[in-house]
């Protein structure tokens, strides 16, 4: 950007040493004798002439006369006996010189009989047998026909040149170049912008550009006279209405540019009752008015984009191009000053330089540079896509390859199946009634060889190994003791609920089989990372918390849509990826999930063991009766006596660490406790019902078993992330549920505080949690009323996990965001 600018600036000032010494090469590198006449002799129309000093505004009536200017000046040596020049830079009136009371040469005039005003500056040749003398007589005779024509700002410069000195010829020059470069720039843009909004008509900002430039463009034209016959003495005023309007279409372009509120249409009413009041006076004496309100209208809009810049220069991220968008009317504004000053009548400073065309151009050239900054950017975005693309195709080549290697395997599994099932009822428990340990080199089922131990506990233990027919790494999962029908039938499920999700954020299944020793074992995707809750250190830091959130949301939806509800999210269930770079996440055991297919008049069947952080007596298998008393059921579970040793939720966290092989958390797992069941409970176990058949499931969904694998009478989950309509009861299982186990989460994760530290049995225990804006007042309100909409005690009050990943992809915080 900084280069672009730099080679602008060189061009212009190549252009004007250029323009400077095209016409008179020599003198523009010698001494030049240069004359100021500032005391003249003014002569009205009426009246008695008296002395003025230039630059000066003559006192005229509002209506076409004539006036003169009369000096004589003393001639020194060096410019007497040459031909002289004399130069104004900016005289508005048609004017005639006469020197020694002759007529001479006005070099910048042809026939202008019909002009009543002079766009440029005006010269006159005087001869040299008119210098011979030591004094030099000059009257300058003008002509009254508009208002600006009685100002006389600039001094008149004699010199001894053909075409006057060089201080005129560089300003001449600028003047000249700058309008021509305002007007093809203008143009040039403005017919870019007005093609991109014939093929795209909701580019709104690029149709207020082109009014902006209809606007622009009017005060180079206006300088180089072009408008004066088109639009005769109404050309001034016509000028006027433009740039107002030019004003008003630059900061609408501003607001549309960045997505603002803009009242542009009251601002074009107001355009509107204007123009009607400059037309309906319009003359060559009514910009005495005129003037200095559009001269007022172009500084002030250039004051509000300053504004605006600074008000957008403010927001995080910054907007794209902010600068070469809101920057072009403040900048123009600068140069445009000495217009403004003299439009205003406070004169003409710096000898006639005018800047208002340089201005219009540079407007131009910044929203060409906007334009092609926006045109570079897609270029560079369709580049990457296409290099996604192709990167996609390849891999789904290859993905093809995988997929006629996995035919050949199904194919394999399908033909050995039936075979291996009679087989496989007849191993299970006959050979494997203990714990399964697995060696490295040992090989599974004949397909899977073992790499290394993951992790261990007490209900099972995770390998990773290796297909053998392709080398594909995986996490294979096998259980420990008896092989009970409950548990294998757990097991069951949480292959054949895991299996029907596909989703990046969840944990695929690839496998599951008894092997010829007898002990069941479940395939699935190797997760290389660690389990959020061993990422405590990160909890607060929004730009890895909201990321995490809104992938824990998106996978929790892919989930729901299939009708599973997971029933234990917390974040031991939760993999991490890259957690120090861009996290992935992974959502993991699904051996107490459900299928949401259940009608409301079914019995309390599906209630499975409770696991916590500090196992209490509910949470180590105890029935919770209706009454809130505890006694032991029919058919109580073993689980651990120790707190913090994991219950059957939390012993299979499937991660895959670099290091040697750890179990499962930090410290290593206690050995569990064996206990003898307990004695049957004096109160009789309940009676199964006969439940009818459940209602037709939604299209889409995967078909549910039909056989409750849970007890009766016992809670699902974790206490501290379970929705208080969960410790009703598994009847109440729904998305929902879900849902607020997902706030649970969040408001740990955003506030690194829990939202229900206190142990809740019943849900008549839970109490509404603290509002997440009262522990971080710096959350954005969309993902503070994700999180406590999600944490409402109503299910029907909470959002979809769809939702609260959409309100968590609102708000960025991600580090690799650029900012324009």
């Amino acid at each position: 950007m900084r280069l672009r600018l730099l080679a602008t600036a060189l061009l212009f000032v190549i252009a004007l040493v250029l323009a400077g010494c095209a016409r008179d090469p020599l003198m523009q590198f010698a001494r030049t004798p240069v004359l100021s006449i500032a005391r003249w002799t003014f002569v009205p129309p009426a009246g008695t002439p008296y002395e003025v000093t230039l630059p000066a505004h003559l006192d005229l009536p509002d209506r076409d006369t004539q006036y003169a200017l009369r000096a004589t000046v003393p001639l020194p040596q060096e410019l007497r006996n040459r031909p002289l020049t004399l130069a104004f830079v900016r005289l508005p009136a048609r004017a005639w010189l006469h020197v020694q009371g002759r007529p001479v040469f006005a070099i910048d005039q042809d026939d202008v009989t019909s002009q009543y005003r002079v766009s440029g500056p005006q010269r006159w040749a005087i001869p040299a047998e008119l210098t011979r003398g030591s004094t030099l007589d000059l009257e300058l005779v003008a002509q009254h026909r508009f208002t600006m024509s009685g100002w006389i700002d600039v001094v008149p410069r004699l010199s001894a040149s053909h075409h006057g000195d060089p201080v005129f010829r560089g300003i001449h020059a600028f003047n000249e170049i700058t309008a021509i470069f305002g007007i093809a720039l203008m143009l040039a843009s403005a017919l870019s912008y007005l093609i991109i909004f014939l093929l795209d008509r909701s580019r709104q900002a690029h149709a207020w550009f082109v009014l902006e430039a209809i606007g622009g463009i009017a005060f180079p034209a206006f300088a180089t006279g072009i408008t004066q016959p088109i639009f005769g003495t109404a050309d001034t005023i016509v000028m006027g209405l433009q740039l107002v309007l030019g004003s008003i279409a630059a900061v609408a372009f501003v607001h549309a540019y960045f997505g603002l509120q803009f009242p542009a249409k009251k601002l074009l009413a107001v355009w509107a009752v204007l123009a009607i009041v400059a037309l309906a006076t319009a003359g060559p004496y009514s910009t005495r008015w005129f003037a200095p309100v559009v001269a007022l209208i172009v500084a002030a809009s250039a004051q509000y984009q300053i504004y605006l810049c600074w008000k957008l220069l403010r927001q995080q991220p910054r907007p794209r191009n902010v600068l070469l968008v809101t920057l072009a009317w403040p900048i123009a504004g600068i140069l445009g000053t000495v217009e403004i000053a003299w439009w205003l009548g406070l004169g003409a400073p710096f000898q006639g330089f005018q800047g208002g065309s340089a201005a219009i151009a540079i407007v131009a050239y910044l929203r060409i540079a906007a334009l092609s900054r926006e045109h570079v950017r897609s270029l560079r975005k369709t580049d990457h896509l296409n290099e996604e693309l192709a990167a996609r195709v390849q891999l789904l080549e290859e993905k093809n390859l995988e997929v006629g290697r996995l035919n050949e395997e199904l194919r394999h599994q399908i033909a050995a199946r039936s075979a291996q099932l009679a087989d496989a009822l007849a191993r299970i428990g006959a050979r494997h009634s203990g714990v399964v340990i697995l060696d490295i080199g040992n090989t599974v089922a004949g397909r899977y060889r073992v790499v290394r131990p993951i992790a261990s506990g007490g209900m099972g233990s995770v390998y990773e190994v290796e297909r053998m027919t392709d080398g594909a790494p995986f996490a294979l999962k096998v259980l420990h003791g008896r092989n009970e029908p409950l548990a294998l039938a757990r097991f069951a499920r949480e292959a054949q609920i895991a299996a029907q999700i596909h989703h990046e954020n969840v944990v695929s299944i690839v496998d599951m089989d008894v092997d010829a020793e007898g002990y069941v074992f479940l395939v699935m995707e190797l997760v290389r990372g660690v389990s959020l809750a061993e990422l405590r250190d990160r909890f607060g830091d929004l730009s890895f918390c909201v990321p995490v959130l809104r992938q824990i949301a998106e996978g929790l939806a892919a989930i729901h849509e299939l009708g599973i509800v997971h029933r234990d999210l917390k974040p031991a269930n939760v993999l991490i990826v890259d957690p120090d770079g861009r996290p992935s996440v992974k959502i993991t055991d699904f051996g107490v999930a459900m299928l949401d297919h259940r009608d409301e008049g079914a019995p309390l069947e599906d209630r499975v063991l409770s696991s916590g952080e500090q196992p209490t007596r509910e949470e180590r298998g105890l029935a919770a009766p209706k009454d809130g008393s505890f006694a032991p059921t029919d058919e109580d579970v073993t689980a651990v006596d120790k707190p913090g040793e994991r219950t059957e939720t939390e012993a299979f966290p499937m991660l895959a660490r670099s290091g040697p092989a750890k179990s499962g958390r930090p410290s290593p797992p206690a050995t569990p406790s064996v206990r003898p069941a307990p004695t049957p409970s004096v109160r009789a176990a309940p009676t199964p019902s006969v439940r009818p058949a459940p209602t037709p499931r939604p299209s889409g969904r995967p078909p549910a078993s039909s056989t409750p694998l849970t007890r009766t009478g016992v809670v699902v989950g974790t206490p501290l992330y379970m929705a208080p309509e969960l410790l009703g009861g598994a009847r109440n299982a729904k998305p929902a549920a879900d849902v607020f186990g997902l706030g649970v989460v969040a408001f740990l994760l955003l506030t690194r505080e829990h939202p229900f530290p206190e142990r809740r049995t019943k849900a008549d225990d839970v109490r509404e949690a603290p509002r997440v804006a009262s522990k971080r007042p710096d959350l954005p309100d969309t993902i503070a009323y994700a999180v406590d909409a999600a944490l409402a005690l109503d299910p029907g009050q909470r959002p979809t996990a769809e939702a609260f990943a959409a309100a968590f992809a609102s708000v960025s915080y991600e580090r690799e965001r650029a900012v324009g």
